[in-house]
């Protein structure tokens, strides 16, 4: 998985940190992964952090500890399919702005179609996210 995370422009760390969370039954915490994956705890939380972001991994406490464990999250999948989809959104609405801001023509056209393309990329992937959500991701 860190290199399916490094192909899509994200730290080889950050895969490699999902992968394990993901061969794991039980959360785990910050300094384990650290041991494990033998990279700093800054590494770790770093990557964790962005994990988060993502909507794929969640911050868990267990009694009687002050550290957080982590795990990945049950509606991982979906939440990270529909954060993808808000990212698109914005793309399409940053670059209407611009179009917006353009003399009528073929250029605009152009660019209008670019907005039609986020768009579209992101009614696709919320409908998968909504799917996901609905069915979980099913077996291999």
């Amino acid at each position: 998985m860190g290199h399916i995370f490094e192909a899509d422009g994200l730290a080889r760390i950050t895969g490699q940190l999902l992968a394990l969370l993901v061969l794991e039954e039980s959360p785990l915490s910050g300094s384990r992964i650290a041991e494990i994956l033998q990279v700093s705890r800054a590494s770790v939380s770093t990557n964790v952090r962005l994990l988060e972001s993502l909507g794929i991994v969640e911050k868990r406490s267990k009694p009687r500890e002050r550290q957080a464990f982590y795990a990945v999250r049950k509606d991982a999948y979906a939440n990270y399919i529909r954060q993808t989809a808000l990212r698109q959104i914005g793309n399409a609405e940053r670059i209407a702005a611009s179009a917006r801001a353009m003399e009528s023509g073929p250029a605009q056209a152009r660019v209008l179609t670019l907005v039609h393309f986020y768009r579209s990329i992101a009614d696709h992937l919320s409908a998968a996210a909504d799917h996901l959500a609905e069915n979980g991701p099913g077996p291999c």
